[in-house]
């Protein structure tokens, strides 16, 4: 069975970061969803890109490095990965849905600490591959159009393994591991707070990186 793997609550230590990472966050960019964001798109945040200088929380750079080296290590142990980007995936009240997607074709994994409670009415809405290898035959079987947009109707897929559709349910703080070959999308926000989780988007995959426009410092998409 391949699903969304629970790993535990984060350190206390990673849990005073990300609070004094969202205190200089809300002072320099301030919480999706006020009135001068204006949007009803899920809001992307990156607070870190690699190869990039730090952005946003320059002043706590160091503080976010030494967090996320501890995730990596709480998530993967030993395992060689690399941190593309880490921030903050925010969804407004009553946002868009996404479509059903696999992140930058299947070549990432995500790392997720949410900030706010995930409910049945806001958490993230993935598909749980009922044998090992379900997951991975579904990608081989898009190849090259992984990076399109796939459709809001799952049943449009036609996908012939068997699955179950789940959702993320998850207390603030708890730290939460998303397979690369986990289909998924955002729903829409039907709680009456902003969603916010904290993410670090890793590669397995040592010449993988994102493009540009992946990389700005708040990226909307729906």
């Amino acid at each position: 069975m391949v699903r969304m793997i629970y790993l535990g609550r984060c350190s206390d230590f990673v849990q005073e970061a990300l609070q004094a990472l969202v205190t200089e966050h809300d002072r320099v960019v301030g919480l999706a969803g006020e009135a001068s964001w204006s949007t009803d798109h899920v809001l992307y945040t990156n607070l870190f890109a690699r190869d990039t200088p730090p952005r946003l929380v320059a002043k706590h750079a160091a503080l976010l490095g030494k967090a996320m080296d501890e995730l990596v290590q709480q998530a993967y142990g030993t395992t060689p990965v690399w941190v593309l980007t880490a921030g903050y995936i925010e969804s407004p009240v009553g946002c868009r849905p996404q479509y059903w997607h696999y992140d930058y074709g299947a070549k990432t994994e995500n790392i997720f600490i949410p900030l706010t409670p995930l409910t049945e009415r806001n958490g993230m809405e993935y598909v749980e591959w009922l044998s090992a290898e379900a997951g991975p035959a579904q990608v081989s079987r898009y190849g090259g159009r992984l990076s399109e947009l796939l459709p809001l109707d799952l049943a449009a897929l036609g996908i012939a393994e068997p699955y179950r559709i789940r959702r993320a349910a998850a207390a603030p703080y708890d730290v939460l591991r998303m397979p690369w070959h986990l289909l998924h999308h955002g729903i829409s926000n039907q709680e009456p707070w902003v969603r916010r989780v904290f993410f670090m988007c890793m590669t397995l995959h040592p010449h993988f990186d994102l493009a540009p426009h992946d990389k700005q410092p708040v990226v909307s998409w729906a």
